[in-house]
């Protein structure tokens, strides 16, 4: 969505000044970066080029791009961009640039990250605006999220610039980030299946399954499936079929959401050890969004020769944010399922 507004303020002396911002979702680039808009006041103009979300593995690495589907970001992730200044009284009357965040689109928000002015870069800022040396400047803008306890919520995010007149000016482009959003799963059911004959297959209740993260964030989830074997942990004559344990190869599930179903399938082993990218998602290259649901049945297979209450054991469930950044969270939950086979 996007959104323009002029605000002009009629000042004592009659003269009238104009602050302007610019309102354009992140997502909305192009090759050539966002949109070649142009904001002017007091003959200073400020125009933020080639907005990107990404990340850093180490300090001075390379920065790598993300694409999401929302405005949001998590810890060690953040932005950078790239801010022109002219100001027509003089490149050196230009002081500072700054990235700014807090709650209003327009100036005064807090500054968070001082710009670096890249004194080599002579680029024009496309085929109108020509770089001038005595008038203009580049700088690069980089914000990185910090902890949740310092960072939280919906934050407006952007850069501005503050002559040697005292002016702050608004850049050409704020945007609306949800920094930290809190990742959570629902889950709704039990699988207690009793009085079981060796020889049979039986199918669960509906089990459900949920994103129920931060109303706003926008941030769809991935879920993964990781399972034990299951285990009798009373003493007693137990065999299936010829230990005590009931083999996870006996146990499949089949998953439903937005009319799309799963064909019934084995469920992967799973420790603490094994990280959840060697597990397999529920639906592969499907994000669920918030406040949504997915559908879970089990079915078990129990053996010829099999007698026992497997009460021990667990059907782990994850939910991790579905994009290629090594920094954004996940949340498991798990299922302690209790079959008894007379």
């Amino acid at each position: 969505m996007k959104s323009h507004q002029i605000i002009c303020l009629l000042l004592i002396t009659l003269a009238v000044t104009c602050v302007g911002t610019f309102f354009v979702n992140a997502n909305e680039t192009n090759s050539e970066g966002l949109q070649e808009l142009l904001i002017q006041q007091e003959g200073v103009q400020v125009f933020v080029k080639d907005f990107k979300l990404g990340y850093r593995n180490t300090e001075g690495s390379k920065f790598t791009q993300i694409q999401r589907p929302g405005n949001y970001m998590f810890e060690n992730e953040g932005i950078r961009f790239d801010t022109f200044v002219r100001d027509s009284t003089g490149a050196g009357n230009i002081n500072e640039v700054y990235v700014t965040l807090g709650d209003s689109p327009l100036i005064g928000n807090n500054p968070e990250v001082l710009c670096i002015h890249r004194s080599a870069k002579k680029a024009n800022l496309n085929k109108n605006i020509r770089f001038d040396p005595a008038t203009d400047r580049w700088y690069s803008c980089e914000f990185t999220a910090e902890t949740p306890e310092g960072q939280y919520g919906e934050y407006y995010i952007g850069a501005e610039a503050n002559t040697s007149s005292g002016l702050f000016l608004a850049s050409n482009l704020n945007v609306y980030y949800f920094i930290n959003p809190v990742i959570v799963i629902t889950l709704d059911g039990e699988i207690k299946l009793e009085n079981l004959t060796a020889g049979q297959e039986y199918t669960s209740s509906t089990f459900r399954l949920g994103n129920d993260g931060d109303q706003g964030s926008g941030v769809p989830l991935e879920f993964y499936i990781g399972a034990t074997n299951l285990y009798d942990r009373t003493p007693g004559k137990t065999f299936c079929p010829s230990s005590n344990v009931f083999s996870l190869n006996n146990i499949e599930y089949q998953a439903e959401f937005g009319g799309t179903k799963t064909k019934w399938q084995k469920i992967p082993y799973y420790n603490s050890f094994i990280p959840i990218s060697k597990l397999q998602p529920i639906f592969k290259d499907m994000g669920v969004p918030i406040g949504a649901e997915i559908s879970l049945n089990f079915r078990f297979k129990i053996p010829q020769e099999c007698r026992g209450n497997f009460n021990g054991g667990k059907i782990f469930l994850f939910g991790r944010v579905k994009d290629s950044s090594p920094y954004v969270p996940q949340v498991g939950a798990g299922i302690e399922p209790t079959i008894v086979v007379e």
